[in-house]
């Protein structure tokens, strides 16, 4: 089962500002998590510019897919911010992001809290 349309509850947008000249524009989307099973839940999410939706995010609570759903976006935009590629906040171009930015909108993926 997949709710279509889903219903966005958070957004973040960035701005990737490629080394070639070329802007493309992010959008990291979570959907409201919906119950599927009396003990399964699920959870959209995208990362619009990069991969589109993804495969909705299960988990046992509404809490927990909706915390994978966190953690799968920061996954994914990980790698670029690793490799310095220029993120940037769609409000503000002076802003860049690093892993501090990453962790301070997404959540450490540390195991102490």
């Amino acid at each position: 089962m997949r709710v279509e349309p889903p219903k966005w509850i958070a957004l973040e947008r960035i701005l990737w500002l490629r080394e070639d000249g070329t802007e493309v524009e992010i959008s990291a989307n979570v959907g409201e998590p919906y119950q599927v099973d009396k003990d399964l839940w699920a959870c959209p999410v995208s990362l619009d510019g990069l991969f589109g939706r993804f495969a909705d995010i299960y988990g046992f609570s509404s809490l927990q897919s909706l915390c994978l759903a966190i953690r799968l976006l920061a996954s994914q935009l990980r790698p670029l911010v690793e490799t310095n590629s220029n993120l940037v906040y769609l409000s503000d171009r002076t802003c860049k992001w690093n892993l501090e930015s990453l962790n301070a909108i997404f959540g450490s993926s540390g195991s102490s809290i």
